[in-house]
């Protein structure tokens, strides 16, 4: 195993903590602005790390860096929960998790014991400001509210929608994070909280 300068294993700590408590990677320039370095710096780090086989990157993607071992070398815990996938377009306002399309391996250290999951395709492009891009896998927690801050699955006007939600004069408003992705507004009663985003996954 090859061992990891003091830097570079601040930086892999600070990826795997930043990952754990938002649910999605850091990008280079949230690792410089957090150790106060140049983004070349970072990225000779987070190059460094690949090579030696600590991190995967996706260079054309933000967000895509995902860490495969801890600073100690230690291969990421194993343990796989089989998530059921749904389709995500025409599920009007439940889900049906009797009769999946398929399952996803999921890692069972991202999931609560005592929560209820599914999986989703992403379909579209209005969440890549949040590094969700078209034909991610979302892991969501079944849930009739979303917790302050994180990113809900809703469904409106009979499909499902990654969004953050907010309200503006009695209405539902459903946020993208994307340019020129436009905010739809609905009657409260016409959106149905699914759950909300746990983790993203994508296959290259």
């Amino acid at each position: 195993m090859k061992c990891l300068t003091g830097r570079q294993r601040e930086v892999l700590d600070f990826i795997a903590r930043f990952t754990e408590e938002n649910l999605f990677p850091p990008t280079v320039r949230e690792i410089g602005e957090h150790f106060g370095i140049s983004l070349r710096a970072v990225q000779d780090h987070v190059a460094a790390l690949q090579k030696k086989g600590y991190l995967s990157l996706c260079q054309k993607r933000s967000r895509s860096i995902r860490v495969l071992k801890d600073g100690a070398g230690t291969c990421l815990p194993g343990a796989v929960k089989q998530i059921p996938v749904v389709e995500y377009s025409d599920a009007g306002k439940t889900v049906d998790l009797s009769r999946p399309n398929d399952f996803f391996p999921c890692a069972a250290s991202l999931l609560n014991a005592a929560g209820s999951y599914f999986a989703v395709k992403v379909p579209d492009s209005s969440m890549t400001g949040s590094g969700i891009f078209r034909g991610d896998t979302a892991v969501v927690e079944s849930a009739d509210s979303v917790p302050s801050g994180r990113i809900a699955l809703v469904a409106a006007d009979g499909r499902m929608e990654l969004c953050r939600l907010s309200e503006e004069g009695g209405m539902t408003v459903l946020c993208y994070d994307s340019p020129g992705a436009e905010n739809k507004k609905y009657p409260g009663q016409e959106v149905k909280i699914l759950g909300f985003l746990v983790a993203v996954f994508r296959t290259y």
